[in-house]
C-alpha cells in the first residue's frame, strides 16, 4: 500500500526523478497483493493490483539511496542484513519527524485483519508518508543526477 499512496501524492519531477519500489523482511518473492490491501487502496483510488512481493536482499539496499520502514523490526532486520548501510534505513514515522529519535511508533502490518484493518493502516500510512513528503521532495531534488 505505501508505494501506491508515495507514487499518487509524489510531485511529478520527484516521480520522473526517484524511483519507489517495495520489498518485504518476511516476503516470498512473487506473491500478490491481498485482496484487502487492493480493496483499501481501490477506494482511495490506487490500483496496486499488479504489484507483487519480494524480499529484501543485501542487493537491494545497495541499489536504494533511501529504506522507510514501517516498523521498528523491519528496520532492524535490514540493518542486521547490511550493517554498513544503516544510515540509508530509517523508520518512516521517524523519517516523517525529521528523525526525531523521540518518535518511536511504527506502523503495524495489516496482514491476517479484515478491511477495516487494511484501511485504518492506510489512513495511518497516508498521513505519515504526507508527513514525509516536504523532506522526500527536498531530498529528491537536491540528490545528484546519475549519468
Amino acid at each position: 500500500m505505501a508505494v501506491g499512496i508515495l507514487e499518487s501524492i509524489l510531485s511529478p519531477q520527484a516521480l520522473a526523478t526517484a524511483k519507489v519500489s517495495s520489498a518485504g523482511t518476511g516476503a516470498m518473492n512473487g506473491m500478490p497483493v491481498s485482496e484487502n490491501s487492493v480493496r483499501a487502496c481501490e477506494e482511495e483510488g490506487i490500483d496496486i493490483s499488479r504489484h507483487r512481493s519480494r524480499v529484501i536482499t543485501r542487493h537491494l539496499l545497495e541499489a536504494s539511496d533511501l529504506v522507510l520502514a514501517m516498523e521498528r523490526h523491519h528496520a532492524e532486520a535490514m540493518r542486521r542484513l547490511a550493517p554498513d548501510l544503516g544510515d540509508r534505513i530509517h523508520l518512516l514515522s521517524q523519517y516523517a519527524a525529521d528523525g526525531n529519535p523521540a518518535v518511536q511508533g511504527g506502523v503495524p502490518d495489516p496482514i491476517g485483519g479484515d478491511l477495516e484493518d487494511y484501511r485504518l493502516i492506510f489512513a495511518e500510512l497516508r498521513d505519515q508518508i504526507r508527513a514525509a513528503l516536504p523532506r522526500l521532495e527536498r531530498e529528491i531534488a537536491e540528490a545528484p543526477v546519475e549519468p
